[in-house]
């Protein structure tokens, strides 16, 4: 009922289309103003460009997309932005360029923290234990050591908690043991 009051005619094709597809998504499309049918006709041709499904483009995907394009000051006004030609690739695309906005957002921090936390660099009895500098450093300390501590990339940021990374002299870039130290609990 929505959708037809907002439309004005709804021809029988059209409720079709819209029912196959999602009448929750057509009224979401309604709500930020954009049209029903040109959209999901578009997602229809993206979808059979990838026959194969294993990219899935849908409702979330498109929202997803869109979320991402205001946060990168993207203009979503133009129809280039909100239907790129290959829906897949620009998408993927937002998805890497969010990311490194982040990542530049918590390594400036990171970095902010650096000359506080330089103070507690420790080396004795062939280790040594400083405090993660970048970001990469915590994704690259998870992907040897088989553990999460990437996840905690915000709080070390923004002084929640310190991630330390000790490591042995004889080889100072592979990662050894990962600590976490709470300076409030002294924990």
């Amino acid at each position: 009922y929505r959708i037809k009051k907002d439309w004005g005619f709804l021809t029988p094709e059209n409720a079709k289309f819209v029912y196959d597809n999602g009448v929750y998504f057509a009224s979401k499309l309604i709500r930020v103003g954009l049209p029903v049918l040109k959209t999901f006709k578009y997602l229809q041709r993206q979808k059979e460009r990838y026959p194969d499904n294993r990219h899935r483009i849908g409702e979330s995907d498109y929202f997803d997309y869109l979320d991402m394009c205001k946060k990168l000051g993207l203009d979503t006004s133009k129809q280039s932005v909100l239907y790129p030609k290959d829906f897949v690739k620009r998408h993927d695309e937002a998805v890497k360029q969010q990311k490194f906005k982040e990542s530049k957002i918590l390594n400036e921090k990171f970095a902010l923290r650096k000359p506080f936390l330089d103070n507690f660099f420790f080396e004795s009895d062939g280790l040594f234990i400083r405090a993660a500098e970048t970001q990469k450093d915590l994704i690259i300390e998870g992907e040897i050591l088989n553990h999460c501590v990437a996840n905690y990339a915000d709080s070390h940021a923004d002084g929640k908690t310190t991630i330390f990374l000790i490591r042995k002299d004889t080889e100072p870039d592979s990662p050894f043991f990962t600590l976490e130290f709470d300076f409030d609990n002294q924990t």
